[in-house]
């Protein structure tokens, strides 16, 4: 799904419908402030860009391996990241002042 450059997009509801989502790309996507129901994702690409992005509930990705630019979305509130088995890595987390809530239950190859 490709809703790079989608300026007004604040927020992608029922994403849970999409039971075959591989691939989210929502670059430039400046106003979005929440992603939630992506189970079955296996890449996040453009998250630097997502600025605005407040919670992001990636929850049983199994085939997610990292979350680039997660350092550049320092509005991020919640992190949900509970069983993405395949979750190897994580980046610096410093810049995230204003995350208040980290779910990573069952992340067994995180590091």
């Amino acid at each position: 799904l490709d809703v790079t450059r989608c300026s007004q997009l604040e927020e992608l509801p029922n994403m849970e419908i999409l039971v075959c989502l591989e691939e989210l790309w929502a670059g430039n996507c400046v106003k979005l402030n929440r992603i939630t129901g992506c189970s079955h994702l296996e890449k996040l690409p453009g998250m630097e860009t997502m600025v605005c992005l407040q919670e992001l509930w990636a929850e049983g990705c199994v085939q997610l391996k990292s979350i680039r630019g997660l350092a550049q979305c320092t509005r991020l509130r919640i992190l949900s990241i509970s069983g993405c088995s395949e979750l190897e890595e994580l980046p610096s987390m410093e810049a995230l002042v204003c995350l208040e809530e980290l779910w990573a239950n069952g992340c067994v190859k995180l590091k």
